[in-house]
């Protein structure tokens, strides 16, 4: 079927405000872990705050898979244990990046397994980045609040949506909050300096390549701007029939509406700019960061600039109410 294209948020404020962008996740997984003989597979923190793939049978373990995790998730023995599930006859919802999507049908179509009742979502993925790194930073933030890691909000919306914060809360109750501009990991991240190599050339991230019945996005570019607080909208792109009737299956819990964007607008590195060019930046990336790792000569190379006074100035225009006016 051609992709259709949706708007969507969810009715529940607090859900909402709690999630990463509309709270479409949410409500897709509790439709389905409701329904008999159910499960839903997606990426949650372990007790260290690494991320890994968790198996949920009820709407509190759920919960746990909820809001943005930017760092790849470890899939473990997940695959086979949705095997297992399928086997038994129950339904499963599985959500992940585009290419864990994609290696879970190849897995199942291997063992021939039939997947029939299995049901995928992905999103549109930036690409997935090195889970050391991710490791070293929060270290280092322990290290200075001389307290273990209680939670972690990669997208905290206290200053809105647009302007989303990393928020870090700790055993001794200090917080680490920064906005999404000036965030030292979330700055690596969005400027490509510690992806996978795959992922600056991604073959399963575009239109028509994908696996998944229904991808989910930011609707950064929604026509319509809902007479509500700065607490995000999803896009939601509807790629089988099967992943048609999942949604039609929640809209008594949303608000919907079809998109006049029928065209998925996904922000592709590999087009962005050169791929060879982005492998040799990354390879100085990690050659200067295992020599010296998050010292300040490290930061003063890569962590700084014009591009960071840039960042700098968006978030100040979104602390002072310009930016929203300006989008």
């Amino acid at each position: 079927m051609k992709t259709s294209t949706y708007i969507c948020y969810t009715k529940k404020e607090d859900v909402r405000k709690n999630s990463s962008s509309g709270g479409i996740f949410y409500e897709l997984a509790k439709y389905m872990i409701e329904q008999e003989n159910a499960v839903v597979y997606g990426a949650g923190f372990d007790t260290d705050f690494s991320v890994v793939h968790m198996r949920a049978e009820n709407v509190e373990d759920m919960k746990k898979l909820m809001r943005s995790k930017y760092v790849q998730s470890d899939m473990a023995d997940n695959f086979l244990r949705v095997k297992e599930d399928l086997m038994n006859g129950r339904q499963v919802l599985f959500v992940g990046t585009p290419c864990q999507v994609k290696g879970l049908h190849q897995f199942l179509n291997i063992a021939n397994i039939s997947a029939e009742q299995l049901t995928t979502v992905d999103f549109v993925c930036h690409g997935v980045p090195s889970p050391q790194v991710w490791k070293d930073y929060l270290h280092a933030l322990s290290m200075k609040s001389q307290s273990g890691v209680k939670d972690v909000n990669f997208r905290d919306k206290r200053n809105g949506w647009h302007d989303y914060c990393m928020k870090i809360s700790f055993e001794n109750k200090k917080e680490y909050v920064k906005s999404h501009y000036t965030d030292e990991y979330m700055f690596y991240y969005l400027r490509d300096y510690m992806m996978r190599d795959s992922c600056y050339q991604c073959h399963f991230r575009t239109a028509g390549n994908r696996a998944s019945d229904i991808t989910i996005a930011d609707a950064w570019t929604a026509e319509r701007e809902p007479k509500k607080l700065d607490r995000g909208k999803s896009q939601v792109f509807v790629n089988t029939e099967k992943g048609e009737q999942l949604l039609q299956n929640v809209t008594q819990y949303i608000y919907i509406y079809r998109s006049r964007t029928e065209e998925e607008r996904e922000e592709d590195i590999a087009q962005k700019a050169d791929y060879q060019k982005k492998m040799e930046f990354k390879e100085r990336f990690f050659k200067d960061y295992q020599k010296t790792g998050f010292s300040k000569e490290f930061r003063k190379k890569y962590y700084g600039g014009k591009n960071l006074m840039k960042n700098k100035i968006k978030h100040f225009l979104y602390q002072t109410g310009i930016g929203n006016k300006i989008r």
